[in-house]
């Protein structure tokens, strides 16, 4: 049987987490207070910037591989990849405009409203952007690359990760995955990662996995 290596469902699963985790507290901060309002702030920019990384893995490690596979297929990913760097300006701007607001101690109304107008609409055009990547390119992916070079993109998306950035997306990414997906991904990381990897794995897993899901999964990988 072949074996599945899936580029795209793992890391859209924790980017799912987190925006959802995200719009929720947007929606219900104090943004009139400013310190709620800075660390909400401080929250939203680094989002992005995890998904701007994020979308340069794609860009430049993993759309070139299925490319080459089947060209023109990650055409219509990469042109939603440019909306996207358009909306992720705009949320900047409007971030920066309440960083000056911030420390001018006059919040405007509008602006908030704004801001969760246009984070609420970005959320789900990336939510319609991922669905179709899974649709689309993570099946071409599985039907046309072989699992060696499927692991080998993955290995070059984790080396171009710095290892805090590494930890963290694991922290979103494990507990957001179901016990279909966990088994298998745990699998592949103990046949093919390096003994620190997998240690990586074990503990964050530990942590951030609820304690009968974490039971389940050693259950299941027996």
């Amino acid at each position: 049987m072949k074996q599945q290596v899936d580029l795209f469902t793992p890391i859209h699963k924790a980017i799912r987490a987190m925006l959802y985790q995200l719009g929720s507290e947007l929606q219900c901060a104090n943004m009139t207070n400013k310190e709620e309002c800075r660390l909400m702030v401080d929250k939203l920019e680094h989002s992005l910037e995890l998904l701007e990384e994020h979308a340069r893995h794609e860009d430049e490690i993993i759309f070139p591989a299925i490319e080459k596979a089947l060209p023109g297929i990650t055409e219509e990913s990469t042109e939603e990849h440019e909306t996207y760097a358009k909306k992720v300006e705009q949320l900047r701007s409007l971030l920066a405009g309440l960083k000056i607001a911030i420390r001018k101690d006059e919040i405007p109304v509008g602006t908030v409203a704004n801001l969760r107008f246009k984070f609420a609409n970005f959320i789900a055009y990336y939510l319609l952007h991922m669905n179709h990547e899974e649709e689309t390119l993570l099946q071409a992916s599985i039907q046309h690359l072989s699992a060696e070079e499927l692991l080998n993109v993955r290995l070059r998306v984790q080396l171009d990760t710095d290892p805090e950035r590494y930890t963290e997306w694991l922290q979103w990414m494990l507990p957001a995955m179901d016990l279909s997906e966990l088994v298998p991904l745990y699998r592949q990381v103990r046949l093919n990662a390096t003994p620190e990897v997998v240690q990586k794995f074990d503990t964050i897993g530990n942590e951030y996995i609820p304690e009968h899901r974490w039971n389940s999964l050693h259950e299941m990988m027996n």
